[in-house]
């Protein structure tokens, strides 16, 4: 650090840093380098105190606006993540809905009964397609005769 402290770099790495942060940025800091470089650059006069107040409204304003952005960011991921929920469940009520009706047709047949790791019964995919190839094979069948 150094008795006064600081940070120091190549003013070439200085100029590639620029760079990095945006296009625009590295045009601008290449033209102030070499303004500098040969002698063109103008002195900056010391900010009046009207100037530093102006910044600091217009610094208080860019922070408002920013974090209004922010609140209408989280907003909209929020109302997102609901709707997601909601459709999430409503597919969820209907898959049960629909497995409690393959859970009937298996109850009523002599078909035996599957049950998952915990001991619940399961309406099984296969059963219901088998069972729509079968109404679908007999109507077919019978297309072919009548």
């Amino acid at each position: 650090m150094g008795r006064y402290g600081g940070t120091f770099a190549h003013e070439l790495l200085a100029i590639s840093y620029a760079g990095w942060i945006s296009p625009a940025f590295q045009l601008k800091v290449n033209q102030v380098f070499m303004d500098y470089r040969t002698g063109n650059l103008k002195p900056v006069k010391e900010p009046s105190r009207k100037d530093l107040a102006l910044m600091v409204i217009q610094a208080e304003e860019e922070r408002e606006r920013l974090t209004s952005e922010l609140d209408d960011a989280r907003r909209t991921k929020a109302h997102i993540g609901s709707n997601r929920e909601a459709t999430a469940m409503a597919r969820a009520s209907s898959e049960t809905r629909r497995a409690n009706k393959l859970e009937r047709l298996v109850g009523d047949s002599d078909l035996p009964r599957l049950e998952n790791r915990e001991g619940d019964p399961v309406a099984v995919r296969c059963l219901y397609d088998f069972e729509v190839h079968v109404s679908a094979s007999r109507e077919k069948a019978q297309s072919n005769i009548g």
